[in-house]
């Protein structure tokens, strides 16, 4: 296996953690990745495993001439999160005998094929519409001028 890192970088926000980083690493070699506190190192790492994605430059990432992109890794990460989350959580939803974590490109709710993209941008805005209401509702109670009697 082979890891090369290529010209990359991260940054948060403006500030460049590291950048214009070049190494190659080998399969059977020990590394030791040093530095003082928040000089970037578990980053590096991050982005190497593909939990976090890069800014700037490319990673490849070889295994016996089958090439892997960072972003690849990440993707299979968040995929591999989302499934462990469903096994975890799955006997929470169970209902009927019929469990209610889905994966694919369609989800059957009230007899209606529903995409699974169009499905979570609905359940993510009306959430926020949600508390957006019971925001403006706790703060009218907390603004509301009593009324004098006459």
């Amino acid at each position: 296996m082979q890891i090369i890192l290529n010209n990359v970088g991260k940054r948060f926000n403006r500030e460049w953690i590291f950048r214009r980083c070049n190494y190659e690493f080998q399969s059977g070699k020990t590394y030791a990745i040093t530095g003082p506190n928040g000089s970037g190192k578990s980053t590096l790492l991050q982005v190497i495993s593909g939990s976090l994605i890069h800014n700037e430059g490319n990673i490849k990432i070889t295994n016996d001439q089958l090439v892997v992109t960072a972003e690849q890794l990440y993707v299979n990460q968040k995929v591999s999160d989302l499934i462990s989350n469903a096994e975890m959580e799955q006997s929470d939803y169970r209902r009927g005998g019929k469990p209610n974590v889905f994966f694919g490109a369609q989800k059957r709710y009230l007899g209606m094929k529903i995409n699974v993209f169009v499905f979570n941008t609905i359940v993510l805005v009306g959430s926020a519409v949600g508390l957006l209401g019971l925001l403006h509702w706790i703060l009218r109670r907390q603004l509301e001028v009593p009324r004098s009697v006459k």
